[in-house]
């Protein structure tokens, strides 16, 4: 079972515009009985298939690839296995086993999607469901110029290839079902994440490799197959063992034994640190020390590229400061950590884009600064604290006042300092302490985060958000409810007369604001309310009040039957 990701230019009509091209070539003149299906529908029409496609492509550029188109190609062997017969021609099979090897088809196609979304490593992409996509069952393939045949004469273009030529297309947009996910299959880069101003952190990447591997060995298991040599897919990814005979540098072959890495590009670092001279050339990485020079292929340092265990990262937290990294930038060199500082230019802006990558000598890793403060996050491991932190603080008295656990506001700070004799000079981000003509500066983000408990405070703003969605979530049910009952008591008859009284309603409400005491209110409300109906309506609006005391208790029924009782004995202190 070979998987393959198409290049947009055997795309038919391209990808970065519509997608009506593909579509319409995948349905015209094929076999009525095979439509369009998803995730979780089937016999889907050409047409929505297009709508779906081509609407789903919220702040994608003109430029951008739209969707994508996949294919799911079983070898002759493959597909007689999941007929149970040795044949060579689906003709040759009733109507009740086609149908069985298709459902088959089908189900292993949804199989592969949810691979395929899975290899994005996004927390919101987790299955086939989260992806658009449609696939179709193809029974023929025709002889294109590519092919040997043609080539020699013997077949021509157009002409039907002979034998099981059972495949499937899919096409996936670019973006996520929900429309808030970019997905590219050709981002390259697996796994890597770098931490971009005013963009929080990215991710890109996905593996080929691993998903023609995934879908050939579910193909496998999920139906007993034992396939030939020349079936199973090749991986490209080099063994580790491989590439580490091929290395004679002792300091590269010292590098990939014993440190951990997040991308290939920091292996270049790491060898920087060694005394060579380092360059990227088309894929090849070049290393030079004296008289020595030496490369290796980008491919053959992915396989070193890997996770870095946990407690290696909180290891790399207990002793990292960030605000030393504030003020020193790439010179930042203390309890094993350096810091270094990359680049890389955005096609799209033209924009120089920069992260910071974090190397540890101690537990031989490096890592992206991005990943590490997400880790923290994550783990509740707080990145600013007074017993941790203030040794990156170079001035003894705002050390000492920090040091105070009970300054807890940046007003607290500059007071304390004041007492002592400083100057506190306040601009857009950062505060500095002048005294005797000499200035400290530090930015306010970092001083609030050392006197606050960010983690308590997000926790508690999360709660009274989520309390608030709730309480509207209720509102907008109670309401729904509310009219649901009206509906359902007036059988539908005075939906006129109904608007009429919330019109008055409206008005009787604005005259009660304007008014002190509810009893002059309800005596004008009913007084515009006789006006407006001429009495013509009073049944209805006694149905539409019974309708509205229902629909109280419904959703409130202990505050309502108080309510109630409160009505029937003329009381105010009722209590429960």
């Amino acid at each position: 079972m070979f998987a393959r990701v198409h290049k947009a230019s055997e795309t038919k009509g391209g990808n970065k515009g519509s997608c009506t091209d593909l579509a319409s070539y995948l349905d015209k003149g094929k076999d009525n009985d095979l439509k369009f299906f998803s995730h979780s529908e089937n016999d889907i029409s050409v047409h929505n298939v297009i709508n779906s496609i081509d609407n789903n492509k919220f702040k994608l550029s003109k430029e951008d690839a739209k969707f994508y188109m996949l294919t799911l190609n079983p070898s002759e062997r493959e597909l007689q296995h999941l007929i149970g017969k040795d044949i060579n021609n689906l003709d040759d099979l009733p109507e009740s086993e086609r149908k069985e090897l298709f459902k088959k088809i089908e189900d292993f196609t949804k199989d592969a999607m949810d691979k395929y979304a899975l290899n994005f490593d996004r927390p919101t992409v987790q299955s086939g469901d989260d992806l658009m996509y449609f696939a179709r069952i193809e029974t023929e393939r025709l002889y294109k110029k590519t092919d040997e045949e043609v080539k020699e004469g013997v077949r021509k273009i157009g002409e039907k290839k002979e034998g099981l030529q059972v495949h499937v297309h899919v096409i996936v947009s670019r973006k996520s079902k929900d429309g808030k996910v970019k997905l590219s299959p050709n981002a390259k880069s697996a796994g890597n994440q770098w931490d971009l101003k005013d963009r929080g952190e990215v991710k890109r990447g996905f593996s080929h490799d691993k998903w023609k591997g995934e879908v050939q060995a579910a193909f496998n298991e999920n139906f007993k197959y034992k396939p030939l040599a020349k079936e199973e897919y090749k991986s490209k990814v080099i063994p580790k063992e491989v590439v580490l005979e091929k290395v004679n540098n002792a300091d590269l072959k010292k590098i990939l034994e014993n440190h951990t890495f997040t991308s290939t590009n920091q292996v270049d670092y790491l060898m920087k640190q060694n005394g060579y001279d380092t360059k990227v050339f088309r894929g090849t990485h070049v290393f030079k020390k004296e008289n020595e020079t030496f490369s290796i292929k980008n491919n053959e340092l992915k396989p070193f590229v890997q996770r870095v265990p946990d407690e290696k990262m909180k290891d790399i937290l207990q002793r990292f400061n960030l605000i030393r990294l504030d003020r020193e930038g790439e010179k930042y060199n203390d309890k094993g950590i350096t810091v270094e500082k990359c680049s890389f230019k955005d096609k799209k802006s033209e924009k120089e884009i920069s992260y910071f990558v974090i190397h540890d000598s101690e537990t031989k890793v490096s890592i992206s600064l991005s990943r590490l403060t997400n880790f923290a996050y994550d783990n509740k491991i707080r990145l600013f604290d007074r017993n941790l932190h203030l040794d990156a603080i170079d001035n003894p008295d705002l050390k000492d006042v920090l040091s105070n656990k009970d300054i807890k506001t940046l007003e607290q700070v500059e007071i304390e300092m004041t007492k002592r004799g400083y100057k506190c000079v306040s601009h857009d981000d950062r505060t500095t302490f002048l005294k005797d003509s000499e200035g400290y500066s530090i930015t306010n983000k970092h001083l609030s985060r050392i006197i606050y408990e960010p983690a308590e405070r997000k926790e508690s703003n999360k709660s009274a958000i989520t309390s608030n969605i709730q309480n509207q979530a209720l509102n907008h049910v109670e309401h729904k409810v509310k009219n649901k009952v009206v509906k359902e008591l007036t059988s539908g008859e005075y939906n006129e007369e109904i608007q009429v009284a919330r019109n008055t309603k409206k008005i009787a409400n604005f005259i009660v604001n304007q008014k002190d005491g509810k009893g002059v209110g309800r005596i004008i409300k009913n007084k515009v309310v006789k006006e407006l109906t001429g009495d013509m309506f009073n049944a209805e609006v006694k149905i539409a009040k019974k309708a509205t005391r229902v629909a109280k208790i419904i959703m409130n029924p202990k505050a309502a039957v108080l309510d109630e009782i409160k009505k029937i004995f003329l009381k105010d202190n009722v209590t429960e």
